[in-house]
């Protein structure tokens, strides 16, 4: 596999500059791709940053320096991502045959073979997928059914579980009505698979295991962005972000971020190439949201928001973000790079 460049830059770091919900930002920074399943080599390509302090290094003063880990032709459609028990970090984009993975934190990375199961998604049409933290693999598959009517084809979505043997198995899900369909899916930290079904706004917890499933809530509109992290489980809307308390079941109200995502984004949403924003959750009951507006941080249910980055926005779209054990961003863009942004406390510009 042949080599390519890696470029590094920096973005300025904020995290201790608190800011309200009326906070502006620039965004968050991105490359330009180029050939398929290259690791990339380190190369300075210059820095940039706009000096703002970090309350928390020593000399008050740090910043994020960018770095391309990882170089394909392009991720198609939507990518998903979870850090593995064993650390692994995982992005993995069915519709371009691509599973990525990294082995130390995501400073290096490594297109890893998975004929089998690119084989049963040749069969089963990824309309989404999810990752457990122990490999398993849930699919929505989009199966044709039928003949052609009218010179269309008739789809029905299944859930499927594509296990790490390589065995699958399906499991129903009895949705209330015929308009209704299985869309957006989301494991949590013990294994539990909730699935969204678009139509009815139905979330449903799914036993794996025992192969059945419940009607968890109903959201008050359309996501097509989960994730859970230890009790909470965050659903992304059109104009909200959903949070929902898994051990309380109840959902959790929080008028700071429901004000800040009000006031700087006007829509959060799959563009078919890539977020407008994209939120996920970090650890300590954290949320944050990455976009064209920076990257930014929030603890669940406190009176304020953070800007974390503020740098410039790649014409590249956000197809996911992950976080390391060291507090690094890695995120994946539509033009197929992984870029790690990592904070070197007292380096000012």
């Amino acid at each position: 596999m042949r080599k390519k460049s890696m470029f590094t830059r920096s973005a300025a770091f904020v995290m201790a500059v608190v800011l309200g919900v009326t906070a502006p930002g620039c965004g968050m920074i991105g490359q330009s791709g180029n050939e398929m399943g290259a690791q990339a080599d380190g190369k300075d390509a210059g820095s940039s940053g706009s000096g703002l302090t970090d309350a928390s290094s020593e000399n008050g003063v740090g910043r994020y320096v960018e770095t391309t880990v990882y170089e394909s032709d392009g991720f198609s459609d939507m990518v998903q991502t979870q850090t593995l028990s064993d650390g692994q970090i995982m992005f993995l984009n069915c519709l371009s045959r691509q599973k990525v993975v990294s082995d130390d934190g995501g400073s290096t990375w490594d297109a890893a073979a998975d004929d089998a199961f690119f084989a049963f998604i040749d069969d089963h049409y990824a309309a989404a997928a999810a990752i457990a933290k122990d490999g398993t693999r849930a699919v929505i598959g989009m199966d044709q059914t039928g003949s052609p009517t009218d010179g269309k084809n008739e789809y029905t979505y299944r859930l499927y579980i594509y296990n790490t043997d390589n065995t699958s198995t399906q499991i129903p899900i009895d949705l209330p009505d015929a308009e209704s369909h299985l869309g957006t899916l989301a494991f949590d930290d013990q294994g539990a698979l909730y699935v969204y079904a678009a139509g009815c706004n139905n979330i449903y917890k799914v036993d794996i295991s025992a192969g059945t499933s419940e009607k968890l809530l109903t959201l008050a509109a359309n996501t097509n962005l989960m994730q859970c992290r230890g009790n909470m489980l965050m659903c992304m809307t059109g104009e909200k972000i959903f949070l929902y308390d898994l051990e309380k079941k109840s959902f959790v109200e929080d008028e700071t971020l429901d004000s800040f995502v009000k006031k700087n984004y006007k829509k959060l949403e799959w563009t078919g190439s890539g977020y407008t924003a994209y939120a996920f959750l970090g650890a300590d009951n954290t949320v944050y949201i990455a976009g064209k507006k920076g990257l930014y941080r929030h603890v669940i249910g406190d009176s304020v928001v953070e800007q974390v980055i503020d740098a410039k926005m790649s014409s590249n779209d956000i197809m996911a973000v992950a976080m390391n054990d060291s507090n690094e961003f890695l995120t994946a863009y539509s033009n197929g790079k992984i870029v790690r942004l990592g904070y070197e406390a007292g380096q000012d510009d």
